[in-house]
């Protein structure tokens, strides 16, 4: 500085507080610290954007991995699948689209504060980053219906089973009921209508069985009907 100022050839630069010198340098020093910090600031939004595309990549992924393990609907079969089992998948898959819900949110501002530096000068739009956030709820919206329609027909197949095995059990009851009376009977007209009884209820046993077996391919012998 000293050397500078004795090199001035304008009287008076570098005397005082305000010579003109002093200010070219104190703008020199000012401009280059407002670089650095542009600098360190378009690196850390670099940096910021670079992590929302990575997070926006990881989501759809996991989405998809969801997607694949839910069962359609429509064509999900309950021969090999426990009505419990996809109820407890569900309930599994619900608490985890609400966490990506929460964390496509969190997302959605880091975007917007990310947004907040201009792109007027920048290569990178921000609209297919809002447009992908978009289709990620949409999945997210999307699996949540899913869920619900499983859970629907999940529930649905439970009350049937329950009521299935409700009548097997009535049906079985009937029949220790008339067997001892059907043994101790010396009534021909009474054991006959016993024996008419005990043949009906067989054969409502045996409709029932039919019909779980033209319904599922195969009725594991742990099932309990």
């Amino acid at each position: 500085m000293v050397d500078l100022r004795a090199g001035c050839p304008m009287q008076g630069c570098g005397v005082g507080k305000d010579g003109e010198l002093g200010a070219l340098w104190r703008r020199w020093t000012s401009l280059r610290r407002d670089v650095g910090l542009l600098l360190t600031h378009t690196e850390q939004k670099g940096e910021e954007w670079k992590d929302i595309t990575t997070s926006i990549e990881e989501s759809y992924s996991y989405l998809a991995s969801l997607q694949a393990e839910l069962p359609d609907p429509s064509t999900v079969s309950f021969s090999q699948k426990e009505p419990q089992e996809i109820l407890t998948q569900v309930e599994q898959h619900q608490a985890a689209l609400e966490q990506e819900q929460q964390a496509l949110f969190s997302l959605g501002l880091r975007l917007e504060h990310a947004l907040g530096f201009s792109f007027s000068q920048d290569s990178i739009s921000p609209e297919p980053s809002r447009k992908a956030l978009e289709k990620i709820e949409e999945s997210i919206r999307s699996l949540k219906e899913r869920n619900l329609l499983l859970m629907a027909a999940a529930e649905e197949e439970q009350k049937e089973r329950e009521q299935v095995q409700k009548r097997i059990q009535d049906v079985e009851n009937n029949l220790f009921a008339i067997l001892p009376e059907l043994e101790m009977s010396s009534n021909p007209g009474k054991k006959q209508e016993l024996q008419e009884n005990f043949f009906s209820l067989k054969s409502q046993l045996k409709h029932i069985m039919d019909s779980l077996e033209s319904r599922y391919a195969e009725i594991p012998k742990q099932k309990k009907w």
